[in-house]
């Protein structure tokens, strides 16, 4: 069975403060990690203003930090979300989480 796990990234603390914005890209990888499923896809729903920006950072985060991000996720992106499938296993994490 395909679930859907559900991020929301709209609280505007998260974007004004780089500790907010730390714990959330941890906890969001903490999340991927732990509960993204093979076939299981995670939306991403980030702030409507400066979308480029915030989801690029979000992406950039991702791929740092998820050695073998690309042979292990698909993402496709409308707006201000980002919806990541989980492909392949053979990931890990540059930080121990």
């Amino acid at each position: 069975m395909k679930n859907r796990i559900e991020i929301d990234g709209t609280n505007d603390a998260v974007w004004n403060s780089d500790e907010a914005r730390a714990s959330w890209n941890i906890a969001t990888l903490l999340t991927i990690k732990k509960d993204l499923k093979m076939g299981d896809s995670s939306l991403i729903t980030l702030p409507a203003y400066n979308v480029d920006n915030i989801v690029n950072n979000v992406l950039a985060c991702l791929k740092y930090y998820i050695v073998n991000f690309e042979e292990n996720f698909t993402y496709t992106v409308n707006f201000n979300t980002i919806e990541l499938t989980r492909i392949g296993n053979n990931e890990y994490f540059k930080i121990d989480i």
